[in-house]
């Protein structure tokens, strides 16, 4: 049960707002939950065991991890990010770029400027949108609709399960197709 609210003794911490074992540096930080800490301004934490370093993020949930600012996690446990301006929710993700959005479980981004929806996704650059799971895009603005899909390049659009892309700018709607070449467009499996 989480313990009610009190004010930090740290006389350098001004309207820091603690409950639990916590630790807190910084000013106007919210905590509630034991076995956190903090080190910034403006940030609220609701959970256990987790750790911010910046300002103004936002964490629910349990072994959080936040490095940077503006970060937002509502909902999740066992999450890592590293960077500014993300969103998450859902469990067991890695996050290393500034504003991404993950919605779903065991997803890693290494970009910018990255929408995952899904569980177990891999991706590596940057504006990529994935629905869907166990997919894996390496390269810039490609799209990704479904399931078991592998992109490495630029600007390709799947729409379909199990595919394998290396190109760039390739339109695919399908299932287990495989194109190793750039701007070509597939219907069907």
């Amino acid at each position: 049960m989480l313990d009610s609210p009190k004010v930090s003794n740290n006389k350098n911490d001004k309207a820091n707002t603690t409950a639990g074992n916590n630790q807190v540096v910084g000013s106007s930080n919210k905590l509630q939950g034991s076995n956190n800490s903090l080190s910034g301004s403006n940030n609220s934490l609701i959970g256990a065991n987790t750790v911010i370093v910046g300002d103004s993020n936002k964490a629910f949930g349990l072994l959080n991890n936040i490095f940077g600012n503006l970060n937002d996690i509502t909902k999740g446990n066992n999450n890592i990010i590293k960077g500014s301006q993300n969103t998450l929710q859902g469990n067991n993700n890695a996050l290393l770029g500034s504003l991404n959005s993950i919605l779903g479980n065991s997803n890693t981004i290494n970009g910018d400027q990255n929408r995952v929806k899904g569980d177990k996704n891999i991706v590596v650059g940057g504006f990529n949108f994935l629905t869907g799971n166990d997919n894996f895009a390496i390269g810039n603005s490609n799209t990704l609709l479904g399931s078991l899909n592998i992109v490495n390049g630029s600007n390709n659009n799947v729409n379909g399960s199990s595919n394998s892309i290396a190109g760039n700018g390739n339109q695919v709607a399908g299932d287990s197709n495989t194109v190793t070449k750039d701007n070509n467009k597939v219907a069907g499996s």
